[in-house]
């Protein structure tokens, strides 16, 4: 029985020592892998970042074109305006020339 446990306790120090070598071999690997996992978290921050650029650049430029459309609906809707009123006016004219009475 005493064989049986020296066996046992010679088995457990000869796994104690395998796992230790395992250990400082995984070591390394273990920063390696946690600089992997810090680089891909700044990329993707980077990544937001530059997603949350884009994003206000584009509602800048709406924003510049909708202000834009804006004004330019004003000329043109000024400038039917002026042009009917310049119609009516000449068939106004045109009426009165023809008939000798006005039309509103």
């Amino acid at each position: 029985m005493n064989r049986e446990m020296a066996r046992m306790a010679e088995a457990q120090e000869t796994t104690r020592e395998k796992l230790a070598v395992v250990a400082e071999e995984l070591e390394p690997l273990g920063d390696q892998v946690m600089g992997m996992a810090d680089q891909m978290g700044m990329n993707i921050m980077n990544y937001r970042g530059n997603l949350d650029q884009e994003i206000t650049e584009l509602r800048y430029e709406i924003r510049n074109k909708d202000k834009h459309l804006s004004e330019d609906l004003k000329i043109f809707s000024t400038s039917i305006e002026q042009d009917l009123e310049g119609l009516t006016g000449s068939l106004n004219q045109r009426a009165v020339k023809s008939s000798g009475c006005l039309i509103a």
